[in-house]
C-alpha cells in the first residue's frame, strides 16, 4: 500500500499517487482528537475561474484544517508552498491556474465538517441496478445519491469518477466501458450518501461503521435489531473477507486474518 493510499480515505485513488504527502497530514484516526463533530470524507472540483488571473477557490461545505490534498491536472500539489488554506472553505494557489491551451484540473479531496448538517442525507449501499450485458453503460440506485459522494466498486476494485464512470444526477450513473457478462458477470457494488434519511423503501434498516484503529477484531455496535448482511473494505477500499460471529441482533464481532482500519456497511 502507497504512503498516499495508505492516509487518503476518500474513495477514489489520487492519479499523482507518487507525490509525497507532508509529514504533519492528518490522518482520519487522529480526526476525533482534533474536531468535536463528525466528519466524512469528501471529494469534488474547486469552485473558481480558471483565468490566469484567479488565485482563490472554494470547496461547497466546510473542510477540517490541514486534513485536505488539492490536485492540479492530477498531481498532488505541496500544501504552503503551492497552496495555503485561507478560510474553513477556500484556498489561494501560489500561481493562478491556467487556461491556456489546456485548462487546469483542479480537484480536492477533505474531510468535511458534518456534512449531515448539510441535510446531505445518510450513508448507504447496494448492487447496482441494470442489465450486464456487454452494451449497456447506463445502471441506477435505489436512492437518490448526493452528487461526488458515490464510491463505485467493479469486481472489488474502486472505480474513479469521471474517468471509469460518471454521475448522472438523481440515481444514475453511466461506466465508460460497459460491463461485461462472459463467464461470470461483472460485479456492480455502490456506496453513497442518499438524500432521503432512515431506512430504505421497503423499510430496511442499515449502519455505517468506520474503524479508526486497526484491529484484526472489529467490534460492531449497530442496534438494528437484526443481524444484517456485512461488507468490509480497507482504507483503500478494497472488499476484504472475514468471519462474522453475531452476538446478539444489535452487536456483532468481525474477524479478520490481520489488523487494519476501514469500514463496514451493515443493512
Amino acid at each position: 500500500m502507497s504512503e498516499l493510499n495508505r492516509r487518503l480515505d476518500f474513495g477514489v485513488r489520487v492519479a499523482g499517487e507518487k507525490a509525497q504527502l507532508p509529514d504533519e497530514f492528518i490522518t482520519l484516526s487522529q480526526l476525533p482528537e482534533l474536531v468535536d463533530t463528525s466528519v466524512t470524507p469528501y471529494n469534488e472540483d474547486l469552485i473558481g475561474e480558471v483565468n490566469n488571473i484567479n488565485t482563490d477557490f472554494i470547496t461547497s461545505y466546510n473542510y477540517v484544517s490541514n486534513a485536505i490534498i488539492v490536485t492540479k491536472n492530477g498531481v498532488v500539489l505541496t500544501p504552503g508552498e503551492d497552496y495555503i488554506e485561507i478560510s474553513e472553505n477556500a484556498i489561494r494557489f501560489a500561481i493562478p491556474p491556467s487556461n491556456y491551451e489546456m485548462r487546469d484540473l483542479l480537484h480536492i479531496y477533505y474531510y468535511c465538517k458534518d456534512l449531515l448538517a448539510y441535510g446531505a442525507g445518510v450513508p448507504y449501499n447496494e448492487p447496482l441496478n441494470g442489465i450486464i450485458d456487454g452494451a449497456n453503460v447506463t445502471f441506477t440506485t435505489t436512492r437518490s445519491y448526493i452528487d461526488r459522494t458515490t464510491i463505485v466498486i467493479k469486481n472489488g476494485v474502486v472505480q474513479t469518477l469521471n474517468t471509469d464512470y460518471y454521475e448522472l444526477g438523481n440515481n444514475v450513473i453511466s461506466f465508460v466501458i460497459p460491463p461485461i457478462a462472459i463467464g461470470e458477470p461483472d460485479s456492480l457494488y455502490i456506496y453513497y450518501f442518499c438524500k432521503s434519511p432512515g431506512t430504505s423503501g421497503s423499510g430496511d434498516a442499515y449502519y455505517w461503521h468506520t474503524q479508526m484503529v486497526a484491529s484484526n477484531v472489529w467490534h460492531i455496535i449497530h442496534n438494528l435489531g437484526k443481524k444484517p448482511s456485512v461488507m468490509v473494505t480497507d482504507m483503500d477500499n478494497q472488499v476484504v473477507i472475514g468471519d462474522i460471529m453475531y452476538i446478539n441482533d444489535n452487536v456483532l464481532d468481525v474477524y479478520f486474518t490481520q489488523a487494519f482500519s476501514g469500514n463496514a456497511y451493515l443493512n
